[in-house]
């Protein structure tokens, strides 16, 4: 299953240069700071035992240059995918169970931030 990178907002941190800090510390991917976007927030943890309470914010961006991103420690793959691939993902995951599946693009499920951002990437393009 793929997602969004993601990340924490440090002490004296707009959301815009962490989304830049984020982005380049976990691909390797420069973002134009001037092109992060707002999309979308939820409310993250705190209902199950041991989690803080944290906001989730979700940004889209633009990057300087078409560059490949490579992956970090905390990264196992990250790749580009074209608007078509995300799309059908996204049908796919309207399908009851459709995340026990294996094949194809799996996207994490519809109340997920990630999956917003996709969806909003896809209605905007």
């Amino acid at each position: 299953m793929f997602s969004a990178l993601a990340g924490f907002i440090d002490v004296g941190e707009r959301i815009e240069q962490a989304v830049v800090r984020e982005v380049s510390e976990e691909v390797s991917v420069d973002v134009d700071i001037s092109q992060v976007r707002y999309v979308t927030s939820d409310f993250w943890g705190g209902f199950r035992r041991n989690y803080s309470p944290e906001l989730m914010v979700g940004c889209v961006a633009t990057v300087n240059e078409m560059q490949n991103p490579t992956c970090s420690e905390e990264i196992a793959e990250a790749r580009w995918f074209h608007k078509d691939e995300i799309w059908e993902a996204l049908q796919k995951s309207k399908i009851p169970g459709s995340h026990l599946r294996k094949e194809g693009l799996m996207l994490p499920p519809p109340f997920a931030t990630a999956h917003k951002l996709a969806a909003r990437w896809c209605n905007e393009c």
